[in-house]
């Protein structure tokens, strides 16, 4: 839905201040980056990932690092802490910002020259 409200401003900014344009394109680079961050109908907190998830050392099946008690064979676990988000796993989302704000200047200044 997002797209399509981004879509309309395009076209409304391209047929009545084409310049509205050099806002709302980058505006619509940076609403891509961070929302193609989350899959489509679930959230971060659902998808198993090496954060959230340990496997269990006798079933091998995959429990939330906070357990104490593996919930496919009830073995005993040592809750373990998550490890901090590191800077390249959203590097794709800050190139594509940083790209969008590099982009709005250059208009910005082409348009006043």
């Amino acid at each position: 839905m997002g797209h399509v409200v981004f879509l309309v401003l395009h076209l409304l900014a391209f047929i009545f201040i084409w310049p509205g344009l050099l806002v709302t394109v980058p505006a619509h680079l940076i609403y891509a980056a961070v929302k193609g961050r989350q899959p489509k109908g679930r959230s971060a907190a659902d998808e198993p990932n090496a954060r959230t998830h340990v496997r269990c050392p006798e079933c091998r099946e995959l429990v939330r690092m906070d357990a104490t008690r593996c919930k496919h064979c009830s073995a005993p676990l040592v809750p373990q802490q998550p490890e901090p988000m590191k800077f390249y796993e959203d590097s794709q989302a800050h190139a594509a910002i940083a790209i969008a704000i590099g982009l709005l200047v250059l208009f910005v200044w082409l348009a006043h020259h």
